[in-house]
């Protein structure tokens, strides 16, 4: 009879599979962490749109659009901030939990954090990139808020040049 050498799945220790636990936790509660701030900063930037749509026409509304013009600015970049370092954390518990896995070679194995499937998964456009877009599109809004007041002086300013031009 002809003896085949058959590959043997990688087993875990208990202290690999304690360990790959408890890094998988760490990462995922980073994952949760980035979507609930994420949901904090979009409401504190709805807030502050709110309150300007409701001074939308009232007189001496202008300092409101630099104060919360600025304020959100702010709020924008530390929220992209704030994203690019939990994606770094995450990063880094991800590639902590690919070297617990077995390696590549180890056909029997299923991986979470490497291998093919995880590479097509994370192809782009990632979360990540797609979850950016947020506060650069919050920021944006906050340029432009900013930018009203000067934008309705010039308007008026336009406006009462062709007045005088045309009489």
């Amino acid at each position: 009879m002809l003896s085949m050498d058959v590959p043997q799945p990688h087993k875990m220790t208990d202290d690999q599979k304690a360990m790959y636990t408890g890094i998988c936790m760490s990462r995922n509660t980073e994952v949760t962490l980035r979507w609930s701030r994420s949901q904090m900063f979009i409401a504190i930037n709805a807030v502050g749109f709110s309150f300007l749509a409701t001074q939308i026409g009232k007189p001496g509304i202008q300092p409101y659009y630099l104060i919360l013009g600025v304020a959100g600015l702010s709020l924008g970049f530390f929220w992209l901030a704030i994203n690019l370092k939990t994606q770094q954390w995450i990063d880094h518990w991800q590639s902590c939990l690919k070297t617990v896995e077995p390696p590549d070679k180890d056909l029997l194995v299923f991986r979470v954090f490497s291998g093919k499937s995880w590479e097509s998964i994370n192809s782009f456009p990632t979360f990540h990139l797609l979850l950016n877009v947020l506060p650069i599109a919050f920021t944006g809004l906050w340029i432009v808020t900013l930018s009203i007041p000067y934008y309705e002086g010039w308007i008026e300013s336009l406006s009462n040049l062709f007045k005088g031009g045309a009489q």
